[in-house]
């Protein structure tokens, strides 16, 4: 019992103490769970243990109650170049590249389940969910550079899921989970009237809340699932209130996964998800109104294991997402430049006990460089961006460890 509560205390206390990372979907990570992370994020239609609930609280209902803790490095690299718009930085040459500092950031998950009736199973989990992070050492703007400032910018989401699984029959389960967000937000950005905020470098925190909901359909050698998230909505950063009309809400998501074991030792899974940015304020809203101008986004996640033995399990996997942001927003998201596309995982995990109740992993990915150019031809803020590059690539580092009751 002392564990379980000392569990659900790091559950919290990951939520509310933010955790420097980026993403590969846009705002939110390809993964979640290192088994996951090996398996390039296919985990809808999983029940490889609590975590899963992160994605799809029903797959509650279908895995061994216990507890798992992850944790790793993240180990990005990206940047701008200089552009030829009036508004880019007029001391940088065009094409002149610019990195962010900062490239290595720790990660974590934690996640704990019980039984409390044969069909009803409760469970905690606790996540660093996404966000990004940039600190140039120039500003990437004519403003900034003579200010000094439009040099960083720093938003950090972290989640607690309190969710609950029915097994309504031996083959179909249905999950709910109430979500409770903190968000950090610091940042010297360039405001509509070209200024910088009047509360620069000061931060800000505030909370949110949410609804995910899923559902599991296992029979033989095939499982099926799918989940919805509402959005999460923020309270707005009132030191903010300058540069940002409203709140920062995280979007909503809808995704569907299957999972089939060819073998008793043989499994692949695939998820497909979409993630609905236009309908936010700020991260769909138009750059020239203060907004990012996101689009939506779908996302795949390929995965296959297979058991070596009674101890071992390798994992690959593959996660693809064509990037958000329009060529002609490039400019402004300089500061926030998440356009990976493809990543690449492996993994492994070891029983060595020769049984599922006490399990370690690792898992390991590398995101390609992906870039792409403002070419001038959007709104008044593309053309004096015009010919501004972003870039990012990126390598994860993960292990954890699950126990199983």
């Amino acid at each position: 019992m002392t564990i379980r509560f000392v569990l659900a205390g790091a559950c919290a206390a990951l939520t509310f103490l933010p955790a420097t990372a980026r993403a590969e979907n846009g705002l939110f990570y390809y993964c979640y769970g290192v088994a996951s992370c090996g398996m390039g994020g296919a985990s809808i239609a999983t029940a490889s243990g609590p975590e899963d609930a992160l994605r799809n609280p029903a797959s509650l209902a279908f895995s061994r109650p216990g507890y798992s803790i992850g944790g790793g490095l993240y180990l990005p690299r990206r940047g701008f170049t200089g552009g030829t718009g009036p508004l880019t930085n007029p001391g940088l040459a065009p094409g002149d590249e610019v990195e962010s500092r900062g490239d290595v950031y720790p990660r974590g998950t934690i996640a704990l389940s019980r039984r409390i009736t044969p069909n009803l199973t409760f469970g905690l989990s606790g996540s660093d969910w996404g966000g990004g992070v940039t600190d140039y050492k120039v500003s990437r703007s004519a403003p900034g550079a003579a200010g000094n400032f439009d040099t960083e910018a720093m938003i950090l989401v972290g989640t607690l899921n309190a969710s609950l699984a029915y097994r309504a029959t031996e083959t179909l389960s249905f999950g709910a989970s109430l979500v409770v967000g903190t968000q950090y937000l610091d940042t010297d950005f360039i405001t509509k009237a070209f200024t910088a905020p009047e509360n620069a470098g000061e931060g800000s925190t505030v909370m949110g809340i949410g609804l995910r909901a899923g559902l599991m359909y296992q029979e033989g050698p095939v499982s099926l699932g799918a989940y919805a998230a509402s959005p999460i909505w923020f309270q707005e950063h009132g030191k903010y209130d300058d540069l940002l009309s409203g709140p920062i809400d995280v979007p909503a998501q809808l995704g569907v996964g299957m999972a089939y074991a060819f073998t008793p030792t043989t499994r692949v899974a695939a998820d497909v998800s979409y993630t609905f940015y236009e309908d936010t304020e700020i991260l769909g809203g138009q750059t020239v109104d203060g907004g990012f101008g996101w689009e939506d986004q779908w996302a795949i996640a390929l995965g296959l294991e297979h058991d070596l033995s009674e101890k071992f399990t390798v994992r690959g996997g593959y996660n693809y997402s064509p990037s958000q942001i329009p060529d002609e927003n490039s400019f402004a998201n300089a500061l926030a430049p998440t356009i990976t596309e493809h990543v690449v995982s492996a993994g492994f995990s070891w029983r060595p006990d020769g049984t599922p109740d006490r399990e370690f992993s690792f898992a390991a990915s590398w995101a390609p460089e992906t870039s792409q150019t403002d070419p001038g031809d959007g709104n008044a803020f593309s053309a004096a961006g015009n010919d501004t590059e972003i870039f990012m690539e990126e390598v994860q580092l993960l292990v954890g460890f699950t126990r199983r009751f």
